[in-house]
């Protein structure tokens, strides 16, 4: 398969390759305190969370809407990925782009991009994509990536080759925050792709060790709150921000609960870490690894036969509080 191929030739060992991303006091890695102040909002916001829940539903987004990621080895030949400019390339009126000067910053971050031949974007209309390279602790993420004429665009640009709408460079992946410099990043709230994500192998080896990425329908318009450093959120009118972090009570007692395998991994990892606000979506969802580079779907096997609904059907929403964010943006 084309990822292990890659993982293998990384100049390092499997565990160097797979290893969790970002600082150890990166938001996505050190837990909160298990006294950590609860916010004087959290009853609202977990009932607006409640709410968007029985009005949407949850799910797990693993082969659309999701992030492929390919980790490539120091020696992957590099491509020059083309920023498309709204108003310049025919392309679309991008919510993400913001001026002409940091247009020209992004460009030079895409200009030799390591994708390996085959490699595609997720399902869906973000068309995510991730490049890791641990040997040079260096990722990009792209957003609305596509190789033309293979994929075609969603407006008229003849030229050939890799393009991406949005997006950033994260230098030094293992020293990093996991938090994007604004006004880059593939996420609405800046906070980076890699960050929160769901891998294959964790699910393969039991536990997930890092807070979850999590996306609403309706998050609250014009405000967010650290870690994120922007938002795609619409509803002014709505409580919940970007970068609120949910924890599961940490007096919950999970073993009581018996629930399924997949769930109680993501309901231990919440209630330690918890889930952190990164998006807007459908529905309430979690991201898990996109398997499109390991060439076949291990998600029916790893979920035990349950659907992505079923999986979060069962998780304890109820018990949820929201941690009063740090200080600054």
């Amino acid at each position: 398969m084309l990822a292990t191929a890659l993982a293998a030739g990384c100049g390092g060992s499997s565990d160097n390759a797979y290893r969790r991303p970002f600082a150890p006091n990166s938001p996505w890695n050190e837990p909160p305190a298990r006294d950590a102040t609860v916010d004087p909002s959290s009853r609202i916001l977990t009932g607006d969370l409640l709410r968007q829940l029985a009005t949407y539903g949850a799910w797990v987004n693993t082969t659309s809407y999701s992030v492929p990621i390919y980790m490539v080895p120091r020696g992957q030949r590099p491509v020059h990925v083309k920023l498309d400019i709204p108003g310049q390339d025919h392309a679309w009126n991008n919510a993400m782009f913001t001026n002409l000067h940091d247009a020209a910053i992004l460009q030079r971050q895409f200009d030799a991009v390591p994708i390996p031949s085959g490699a595609r974007g997720s399902s869906g209309t973000d068309t995510s994509l991730v490049v890791w390279q641990p040997s040079t602790d260096t990722a990009w993420e792209l957003w609305q990536a596509r190789d033309v004429p293979r994929d075609p665009l969603p407006w008229r640009d003849p030229t050939p080759g890799w393009h991406a709408v949005w997006g950033a460079r994260v230098d030094h992946v293992s020293t990093s925050s996991g938090v994007i410099r604004p006004p880059f990043g593939a996420s609405a709230s800046g906070l980076a792709l890699l960050g929160g994500l769901v891998r294959i192998h964790e699910l393969q080896s039991g536990h997930i060790d890092h807070a979850i990425g999590l996306a609403i329908p309706q998050p609250t318009g014009g405000r967010f709150v650290p870690p994120a450093t922007r938002t795609d959120g619409r509803h002014p009118e709505m409580p919940i921000p970007e970068g609120t972090r949910f924890r599961l009570d940490p007096s919950l007692n999970l073993n009581a609960l018996h629930l399924p395998r997949v769930t109680r991994m993501i309901a231990l990892a919440a209630q330690r870490y918890g889930l952190i606000v990164r998006d807007t979506a459908g529905s309430v969802v979690i991201y898990a690894e996109d398997p499109v580079p390991t060439g076949s779907n291990p998600y029916p096997r790893l979920f035990g036969g349950l659907t992505p609904g079923e999986i979060m059907k069962r998780f304890p929403w109820s018990r949820l509080e929201v941690i009063t964010p740090p200080r600054g943006a």
